[in-house]
């Protein structure tokens, strides 16, 4: 009997020991953790046909092989998007060492944001177009087709005083892999974000 009880006992410890194990590992992790999305793709990146800062073609396929991360912004935001293009600045001097990485912003303004328009935000943020692109519509309607496939909310509102849109669009940033899958999605305020993102390039890289 006691025998049994000895047993009995050091079960439960053992449940309760492997119950504060997940407990502290999911606090360790965050309850929105993105990098629990690199078990699974999330979904497949649309086809797209745009244009870059140098008013040069680029294709989805153009990204094969590399891991990218996403953001949606425009020009003449007053907004979140130069916070947004201060953390993807921040990002690219992180992770200037990883060759196959690369940033990728896309303008929810392409009517505005030209070729001409985006190569002069780029050497405002000090891009290295080799590692960070700036990308715009040639055909009317393809960058809408484009944040429709990235499930990024954009609406157009009246123009403001001095011209400027009034656009609201979600402020997420979206970590494709070399498939072109998006396997995390991360909060563009999350003060962490540089680390949230650099730990998931690696992971990816050794996949």
């Amino acid at each position: 009997m006691v025998h049994k009880l000895v047993l009995l006992s050091a079960g439960m410890v053992l449940i309760l020991l492997a119950g504060l194990f997940v407990y502290l590992a999911a606090l360790e992790q965050g309850p929105d953790d993105p990098l629990r999305s690199l078990q699974e793709p999330l979904w497949d990146v649309p086809d797209f046909a745009l244009i870059d800062a140098r008013g040069h073609p680029v294709k989805k396929s153009d990204l094969a092989g590399r891991t990218w991360l996403a953001a949606f912004v425009f020009t003449r935001c007053p907004g979140p998007c130069p916070l947004i293009s201060q953390k993807m600045s921040g990002l690219q001097e992180a992770l200037r060492e990883r060759d196959d990485f690369l940033l990728v912003s896309f303008s929810v303004d392409p009517d505005y944001d030209r070729p001409e328009v985006l190569a002069e935000y780029s050497y405002d943020w000090n891009a290295d177009p080799a590692r960070w692109w700036f990308l715009t519509e040639d055909d009317p309607g393809e960058m809408a087709r484009v944040t429709e496939g990235f499930k990024i909310a954009v609406q157009r509102g009246l123009e403001q005083p001095g011209g400027a849109p009034d656009i609201t669009h979600g402020t997420h940033l979206l970590l494709v892999d070399r498939q072109g899958r998006v396997r995390a999605v991360f909060r563009s305020t999350d003060e962490d974000l540089e680390q949230q993102v650099s730990r998931a390039v690696w992971r990816l890289a050794a996949e």
